[in-house]
Parts: C-alpha cells; structure tokens; sequence
C-alpha cells in the first residue's frame, strides 16, 4: 500500500467522504486520487455508497479498517 492508499483509508476511517471531499482534506491531484480508490475497491477496502450528481460518496470496510 503506498502513502496515497493509505492516507484515502485513514480519512475514510473518521467516516463516509465523498471524493471531493477527499480531495479537498488530503491536497492531491484528481488523477492520482482516482487511482488510489481504483485500487483500494479492486482490494476490497473501500466501496461506493451513493453517486450525488457527479460526485461519489466512499466508505472504508471491515477488511480496509484491518488493513489500517
């Protein structure tokens, strides 16, 4: 897990964020954003919740917060 995933998961383990709201706490490009969650939900540690006009809202799993 690289400093990116990781910084996603711990934000997310305070609670559902959106991805906006992600880039606006932690500072980092679109681009590298999209490809940490990319990741994470291939690993199963974070999942969509709901889709808000063309935003997504994210939550870390059990397996995400075991993995913190």
């Amino acid at each position: 897990m690289d400093v990116t995933e990781l910084t996603v998961l711990t934000l997310l383990s305070e609670g559902e964020l959106s991805v906006k709201e992600i880039r606006r706490y932690s500072g980092m490009r679109r681009s590298s954003l999209l490809r940490a969650l990319k990741s994470l939900e291939d690993k199963g540690l974070v999942e969509k919740k709901v889709l808000i006009g063309d935003d997504i809202v994210l939550g870390i799993t059990d397996q995400g917060m075991e993995e913190l």
